[in-house]
């Protein structure tokens, strides 16, 4: 029978698997196209107009 692993494995193997899990959505993130990443930043003008 396998031993388990140790909560120090355990809590190295989650903090890796969260970096790698940031890295991966920065990395979408910065393959959109920039309209689509800093829509965040526009405000509505009029009616039917935004500007950044």
């Amino acid at each position: 029978m396998k031993k388990q692993p140790g909560r120090r494995a355990r809590l190295a193997a989650l903090a890796r698997e969260s970096d790698r899990a940031i890295h991966h959505m920065i990395e979408r993130w910065q393959r959109r196209p920039p309209a689509q990443r800093t829509h965040f930043l526009r405000k509505r003008v009029g009616p039917g107009r935004t500007a950044l």
